[in-house]
């Protein structure tokens, strides 16, 4: 009996880690600049010397806690958040359990379009035009609303029609009260306009870009990283960023990878491992068939560690591959899924995880975000 109850439990949090295997996706990002890499640490080259490692663990004490994007496909706007809450932290404008709102910025991304998520780039931009409100004042729905036939969706959608139906939808809220003075949105007799919480997570993102963005208004405010020697130039002083990426369902062992024939290993979700959707793979094949996109926070880099993993090949063959030096991340999907088992130098680190240099440097793009 103790023995089945054994049996039980461990199949039961097994089970729970891997519950969130189909973690949502941006759409794919499009014009990706990857970085000009100088240094490679993978290949035919023998033994790299003087592999360095930036301090991952100190730039991890700086960050807010690991969120959860839930079932919605806002990865990039997570991203964006939370690498704005670390450099507060960082330069101590804001404390360690600051937290800002994800639905506020996603609402803005909306005004212009009609589907989730966003990339950093734009997302920057918006933060410094508009200001981030807090969480509490304007907080985060993680459902999705499909139409606008009950509940909080037909209060906020149910007027709306066509495009601007689709935008609220995805935004949780009418675009067009961003164009409306603060009178109209407080007065009942506006109807469907009236929204007291709209007007004050405008009028505390207004107030918080002043305070957070302090003589940036002059300044190119979304860096692209353009080589590899910058990413961890700037990770050796501490500055995380954010990676935009092409996402290939077998290299992050997501659910949808055995759908598409491509295979996937829960042991590498649940330890955070993301490695490379190696050439004449079934990943680099089928994974184009479905495309999207994934933001993550860059917290740090690694170059001594060296990964092996197993890829199911186009012959429906399994080959083993080692590749050298990783990025380490901070991911949000929450901390129970994805990364749950996560170690970085004896440290339990749930929700973040590590990433092959190899694939970020060849299907993503690095960016930085300057507060002054």
């Amino acid at each position: 009996m103790k023995n089945f109850l054994l049996l039980f439990v461990s199949l039961f949090l097994s089970l729970s880690a891997h519950a969130d295997d189909f973690a949502p996706l941006d759409a794919k990002y499009s014009n990706l600049k990857k970085p000009r890499v100088t240094r490679r640490l993978s290949g035919r080259d023998g033994p790299i010397l003087n592999a360095k490692a930036s301090d991952v663990l100190d730039v991890i004490s700086y960050q807010s806690s690991v969120k959860s994007q839930q079932s919605r496909g806002t990865c990039s706007i997570f991203s964006a958040a939370a690498l704005l809450e670390s450099l507060l932290i960082k330069d101590r404008i804001e404390r360690q359990n600051v937290d800002l709102s994800e639905e506020w910025l996603q609402y803005l991304v909306s005004q212009t379009t009609t589907s989730e998520g966003s990339n950093s780039s734009s997302n920057f931009s918006l933060l410094k035009e508009h200001g981030l409100p807090y969480e509490r004042t304007m907080p985060y729905i993680g459902e999705k609303w499909e139409d606008a036939r009950s509940g909080e969706a037909r209060r906020r959608c149910g007027h709306l029609e066509n495009r601007m139906l689709t935008q609220c939808l995805v935004a949780h809220r009418d675009p067009q009260l961003l164009q409306l003075d603060d009178s109209t949105l407080l007065s009942p007799a506006s109807r469907e306009h009236y929204d007291p919480e709209f007007v004050d997570a405008r009028r505390e993102a207004a107030n918080n870009k002043r305070k957070f963005f302090r003589g940036a208004d002059s300044r190119p405010f979304g860096y692209y990283v353009g080589s590899d020697r910058e990413i961890k130039a700037l990770l050796d002083r501490g500055i995380p960023l954010t990676l935009d990426i092409d996402f290939f369902y077998g290299a992050w062992n997501h659910g949808a990878a055995e759908g598409l024939g491509i295979g996937k290993n829960p042991s590498y979700w649940s330890q955070g491992l993301v490695t490379y959707p190696e050439k004449d793979s079934m990943d680099r094949l089928k994974s184009p068939e479905k495309p999207a996109g994934h933001s993550i926070v860059v917290v740090g880099y690694d170059d001594s560690i060296e990964v092996e993993y197993t890829v199911k090949m186009k012959n429906s063959r399994e080959r083993t591959f080692k590749r050298r030096g990783v990025y380490i991340i901070k991911n949000s999907w929450g901390t129970d899924s994805f990364g749950v088992n996560f170690q970085y130098k004896g440290n339990n680190l749930p929700g973040y995880g590590m990433i092959l240099q190899d694939y970020a440097h060849e299907y993503g793009q690095f960016f930085k975000l300057d507060l002054r």
